[in-house]
């Protein structure tokens, strides 16, 4: 059975933050977004931003990986500060 390992990312920090690094033993990676303002994520060595990210994550909504990533970094930035979270389970 996979392990989880939650952590939980301030969405009123300024800038993007590293929500992950490369894991090679990662199962895969789920990300939610509890603020008000859209979360855009990125996978890979490319700076996040509203103009060039992977997903942009709703309010309430939710971003898995592809099962058994265990590739680059995972970064995250909002659209604008909030006062939420990002939750960010990694399944090993």
């Amino acid at each position: 059975m996979p392990l989880a390992t939650t952590t939980t990312f301030d969405s009123t920090s300024a800038g993007a933050q590293l929500f992950v690094s490369q894991r090679i033993e990662r199962r895969g990676v789920s990300i939610t977004n509890t603020d008000a303002n859209a979360l855009y994520v990125i996978i890979g060595s490319t700076t996040v931003s509203s103009t060039s990210h992977t997903a942009a994550i709703p309010t309430s909504g939710l971003y898995e990986t592809p099962v058994w990533y265990n590739g680059e970094k995972i970064a995250g930035i909002w659209a604008a500060n909030g006062a939420g979270y990002a939750h960010v389970t990694e399944w090993l």
